[in-house]
């Protein structure tokens, strides 16, 4: 341990120079285009608790939603 301090005031603690360099493997995607995802037909939000207020739910499950609508309310302040 005492190894790894002395190598660190010497700014150097790995006996190897650079970082990892995997192979970038591009000919597997560069003679493919891009193209854009569709939506699928269902999708599955989870909704996570954070530490404040417990939020209201604004949509029961399997209701559909529109792009943008709130799916929880805030209670309180």
């Amino acid at each position: 341990m005492f190894k790894l301090f002395t190598a660190r005031q010497h700014d150097k603690i790995w006996d190897f120079d650079g970082g990892i360099h995997p192979p970038e493997m591009k000919l597997q995607s560069s003679t493919v285009p891009m193209r854009i995802a569709p939506l699928p037909d269902q999708l599955i939000i989870p909704l996570q608790q954070h530490l404040g207020p417990e939020g209201e739910l604004r949509v029961r499950a399997g209701e559909q939603v529109l792009k943008g609508q709130p799916l929880t309310g805030g209670r309180g302040r």
